[in-house]
């Protein structure tokens, strides 16, 4: 990448606001603390048709390194980042980088370990939730897998900065994710 920001918009999920590119590049040009733009977006569930807002992330903000390293709330759909401290966040994850199962997660926390963070509630983009994916199953051993792999990624970031309250929140975190992984089988569709 060339230019001055990243935005990103995974293949099966898209963008619904004309501003979403031009409203978190403005934040990030006017505040050089920032490092890192998202906004809220909504669930579009393909069987259903059904749409709900996902307002998660209005807990990441300003400082958030602990918010995140507790619990990934940035969908990467909404994401606008400084190129720069993007390119040094990746390079400074690479030799970690084969331990982890999904690649945004760890990359979203170096980038709040590194500046700022602007979220803009407004919803911007559509995220498609389909019946199986990684993120996403009805098969409890996946949800498992996926709850197991983003603790191991915050307890992995909480000891790498030396967060003791944010390794004991994200392990109640899990121990909720574990709960729900081991309920009952849930219909993507009608959620």
């Amino acid at each position: 990448a060339r230019g001055g920001f990243i935005a990103f918009c995974e293949g099966d999920d898209w963008w619904s606001d004309p501003n979403k590119i031009a409203d978190p590049v403005s934040a990030l040009e006017n505040d050089p603390t920032l490092v890192i733009s998202h906004t809220a977006y909504q669930n579009f569930y393909q069987n259903s048709g059904k749409v709900t807002p996902c307002y998660d992330g209005a807990r990441v903000v300003n400082s958030a390194l602990d918010a995140m390293i507790i619990r990934n709330s940035i969908g990467t759909l909404t994401v606008v980042a400084r190129t720069e401290e993007l390119r040094k966040a990746s390079e400074e994850l690479k030799p970690d980088a084969s331990k982890f199962k999904m690649g945004d997660y760890p990359l979203w926390v170096m980038l709040c370990q590194r500046g700022n963070v602007h979220y803009l509630s407004r919803i911007t983009a559509n995220y498609r939730v389909l019946e199986e994916s990684m993120s996403h199953s009805n098969s409890i051993e996946k949800r498992i897998g996926f709850a197991k792999s983003a603790y191991e990624i915050s307890q992995f970031m909480a000891i790498r900065y030396h967060r003791k309250m944010s390794r004991l929140c994200s392990t109640l975190c899990y121990i909720r994710d574990m709960q729900y992984a081991y309920g009952q089988s849930i219909d993507m569709s009608e959620e």
